[in-house]
């Protein structure tokens, strides 16, 4: 996980996500210590640090250490971070230890967003029944993240019409939240008027149901959405 932006994210206001809301002050004291501790250990040195006796907690603290790596670094280095990360994130994945602090489908979205930014197709649909297990039904995340890998590795016909079914099954539910999701999954691939058409629907049910916060995520995604058209046009511009 380099530092290049996560354009899949569902863009909702909470905890970073690969952690729940817990209040950290519930727990051991010195597991917090040591996960701040890891927080902060370069990259370098965290790819030599043995997590076998870790908690949860302190592997993924571990593991986003890792995952802070310099892509302009040297090659073979970075191809050990990579490997790394992925390893520890398919450990906590696969994790029966259901640790309290952490949001484990969270987590696996990171993975599966690096898989897809390096096009691993079929890595990504395997891995996503993994996620799937960890996340809330209603979020729909099987069915939108096949529908974009679908377009993404060039099926765009059928990936859209999974898309078009989704929506609306969602307006027909007054599903704001999961339209939002959906608009936001739409601008990540630069589909971008089909996410304003949808944003449209968004905003105008977060205002009847006097949704600020959902409101207010509408008008930032849209502002998103402007800047991309704008970096658009300056790179087709002519020299």
């Amino acid at each position: 996980m380099s530092n290049e932006e996560e354009v899949y994210e569902d863009g909702f206001e909470g905890p970073p996500q690969g952690y729940s809301d817990l209040d950290f002050s519930t727990l051991d004291e010195k597991e917090v210590e040591l996960h701040d501790q890891l927080l902060e250990v370069d990259w370098k040195d965290a790819l030599k640090m043995d997590a076998s006796k870790m908690t949860d907690l302190q592997i993924w603290a571990l593991a986003q250490a890792i995952g802070d790596y310099d892509p302009e670094g040297d090659e073979a280095l970075t191809s050990q971070a990579e490997a790394r990360f992925e390893q520890l994130c398919r450990q906590l994945v696969a994790s029966k230890a259901a640790h309290p602090a952490l949001d484990y489908g969270g987590i696996g979205l990171i993975l599966l967003e690096e898989m897809m930014l390096d096009e691993r197709w079929d890595d990504a649909m395997k891995f996503l029944a993994d996620v799937d297990r960890h996340v809330p039904e209603d979020s729909r995340v099987k069915d939108r993240f096949t529908a974009l890998i679908t377009i993404l590795r060039g099926d765009e016909d059928k990936g859209f019409s999974m898309i078009q079914d989704m929506i609306a099954e969602a307006e027909e539910a007054r599903d704001a939240s999961l339209l939002y999701a959906i608009a936001n999954d739409l601008v990540s691939i630069e589909m971008l008027e089909d996410a304003e058409s949808i944003l449209d629907t968004v905003g105008d049910m977060a205002s009847l149901d006097g949704d600020d916060e959902l409101v207010e995520m509408v008008a930032d995604l849209r502002s998103l959405i402007v800047e991309m058209y704008q970096s658009m046009a300056e790179d087709g511009a002519p020299n």
